[in-house]
Protein backbone atom coordinates (compact mmCIF):
# COMPACT_ATOMS: atom_id res chain seq x y z
CA UNK A 1 0.00 0.00 0.00
CA UNK A 2 0.92 3.29 -0.20
CA UNK A 3 0.26 6.40 1.98
CA UNK A 4 -0.64 10.22 0.43
CA UNK A 5 -1.29 13.33 2.70
CA UNK A 6 -1.62 15.83 1.52
CA UNK A 7 -0.96 19.86 2.50
CA UNK A 8 -4.14 21.72 1.76
CA UNK A 9 -2.02 24.69 3.83
CA UNK A 10 0.59 27.87 2.73
CA UNK A 11 3.34 26.74 5.21
CA UNK A 12 5.63 23.89 4.28
CA UNK A 13 5.34 20.95 6.95
CA UNK A 14 6.96 17.78 7.57
CA UNK A 15 6.26 14.83 8.96
CA UNK A 16 8.46 11.98 11.26
CA UNK A 17 8.99 9.45 8.97
CA UNK A 18 11.50 7.55 10.79
CA UNK A 19 13.94 7.61 13.60
CA UNK A 20 17.85 7.03 14.52
CA UNK A 21 19.01 8.10 10.78
CA UNK A 22 15.99 6.22 9.13
CA UNK A 23 16.96 2.88 10.35
CA UNK A 24 14.21 3.15 13.15
CA UNK A 25 10.25 3.62 12.94
CA UNK A 26 8.86 7.12 14.01
CA UNK A 27 7.28 7.54 16.84
CA UNK A 28 4.91 10.09 15.51
CA UNK A 29 3.17 7.74 12.68
CA UNK A 30 1.19 4.62 13.01
CA UNK A 31 -1.75 2.73 11.77
CA UNK A 32 -4.17 0.87 13.42
CA UNK A 33 -6.42 -1.69 12.14
CA UNK A 34 -9.72 -1.46 13.80
CA UNK A 35 -12.78 -3.71 13.77
CA UNK A 36 -16.28 -2.00 13.25
CA UNK A 37 -16.16 -1.26 17.22
CA UNK A 38 -13.20 0.36 17.54
CA UNK A 39 -11.40 -2.32 18.90
CA UNK A 40 -7.47 -2.39 17.95
CA UNK A 41 -6.62 -5.58 15.74
CA UNK A 42 -3.20 -4.36 15.19
CA UNK A 43 -0.63 -1.51 15.32
CA UNK A 44 2.07 -0.81 13.00
CA UNK A 45 4.10 2.08 13.01
CA UNK A 46 5.19 3.72 9.81
CA UNK A 47 8.79 3.57 8.89
CA UNK A 48 10.21 5.34 5.62
CA UNK A 49 13.69 6.33 5.61
CA UNK A 50 14.90 7.23 2.11
CA UNK A 51 12.53 8.88 -1.02
CA UNK A 52 11.38 11.69 -2.43
CA UNK A 53 11.09 14.86 0.02
CA UNK A 54 12.24 12.53 2.91
CA UNK A 55 15.28 13.96 4.43
CA UNK A 56 17.56 12.86 7.04
CA UNK A 57 18.50 15.60 8.96
CA UNK A 58 21.96 15.85 11.66
CA UNK A 59 19.73 15.07 14.60
CA UNK A 60 19.06 11.40 13.68
CA UNK A 61 15.21 12.22 12.81
CA UNK A 62 13.99 11.61 9.18
CA UNK A 63 11.03 14.03 8.15
CA UNK A 64 9.05 13.92 4.49
CA UNK A 65 8.66 17.61 3.63
CA UNK A 66 5.53 18.64 2.08
CA UNK A 67 5.41 21.63 0.04
CA UNK A 68 2.14 24.37 0.72
CA UNK A 69 -0.16 22.72 -1.31
CA UNK A 70 1.57 19.60 -2.75
CA UNK A 71 1.30 15.97 -1.19
CA UNK A 72 3.32 13.82 -0.02
CA UNK A 73 3.30 9.71 -1.40
CA UNK A 74 4.85 7.40 0.02
CA UNK A 75 6.97 4.39 -1.19
CA UNK A 76 5.13 1.16 -1.18
CA UNK A 77 4.86 -0.82 2.17
CA UNK A 78 3.13 -4.02 3.91
CA UNK A 79 0.48 -3.46 6.60
CA UNK A 80 0.13 -6.79 8.59
CA UNK A 81 -3.58 -7.04 8.76
CA UNK A 82 -4.16 -10.26 11.55
CA UNK A 83 -5.58 -13.19 9.64
CA UNK A 84 -8.40 -13.47 12.14
CA UNK A 85 -10.08 -9.91 10.93
CA UNK A 86 -13.28 -9.88 9.64
CA UNK A 87 -14.33 -8.77 6.05
CA UNK A 88 -14.84 -5.22 6.82
CA UNK A 89 -11.84 -3.58 8.85
CA UNK A 90 -10.94 0.29 9.24
CA UNK A 91 -7.70 1.78 8.72
CA UNK A 92 -6.70 4.55 10.74
CA UNK A 93 -3.11 6.41 10.70
CA UNK A 94 -2.62 8.40 13.95
CA UNK A 95 -0.60 11.41 13.27
CA UNK A 96 0.61 12.71 16.74
CA UNK A 97 2.75 15.99 15.82
CA UNK A 98 2.98 18.24 12.31
CA UNK A 99 6.05 19.94 12.25
CA UNK A 100 7.87 23.20 10.16
CA UNK A 101 11.88 23.12 10.13
CA UNK A 102 12.34 20.73 12.42
CA UNK A 103 16.10 20.58 14.03
CA UNK A 104 16.51 24.27 13.06
CA UNK A 105 16.08 27.57 15.38
CA UNK A 106 12.73 28.38 14.55
CA UNK A 107 11.02 24.39 14.50
CA UNK A 108 7.68 24.47 15.39
CA UNK A 109 5.75 21.35 16.34
CA UNK A 110 1.80 21.49 16.72
CA UNK A 111 -0.63 18.35 17.63
CA UNK A 112 -1.09 16.46 14.71
CA UNK A 113 -4.33 14.32 13.68
CA UNK A 114 -5.46 11.41 11.28
CA UNK A 115 -7.57 9.58 9.30
CA UNK A 116 -9.26 6.34 8.81
CA UNK A 117 -10.57 4.49 5.87
CA UNK A 118 -12.86 1.64 5.93
CA UNK A 119 -11.83 -1.52 3.70
CA UNK A 120 -12.81 -4.74 2.63
CA UNK A 121 -10.45 -7.73 2.53
CA UNK A 122 -11.27 -10.04 -0.06
CA UNK A 123 -9.22 -13.32 -0.78
CA UNK A 124 -7.67 -13.36 -4.03
CA UNK A 125 -7.09 -16.22 -6.26
CA UNK A 126 -3.14 -15.94 -7.31
CA UNK A 127 -1.30 -18.59 -10.26
CA UNK A 128 1.37 -18.68 -11.45
CA UNK A 129 2.86 -18.89 -15.33
CA UNK A 130 6.09 -20.86 -16.20
CA UNK A 131 7.54 -18.76 -19.44
CA UNK A 132 10.66 -20.30 -19.52
CA UNK A 133 12.97 -22.97 -18.13
CA UNK A 134 16.59 -23.51 -18.47
CA UNK A 135 17.75 -26.29 -19.37
CA UNK A 136 14.34 -27.99 -21.72
CA UNK A 137 15.35 -31.18 -19.91
CA UNK A 138 17.36 -32.78 -17.26
CA UNK A 139 18.10 -35.99 -16.02
CA UNK A 140 19.12 -34.47 -12.40
CA UNK A 141 22.73 -34.13 -12.69
CA UNK A 142 23.31 -31.36 -15.33
CA UNK A 143 22.84 -27.20 -15.15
Amino acid sequence: MKLTIENTTDTEVELLTATQNGQAESTELRFKILDDDGNVLAMQPYKQGLGANVVSLSNGQTVARIPAGASYVSDEFALNVPATSLTNVKVKLEVDKLRYHTGKDDEVVIPGSGSEKTVSLVDTAYFGEVTDVTPTSSFGDQI
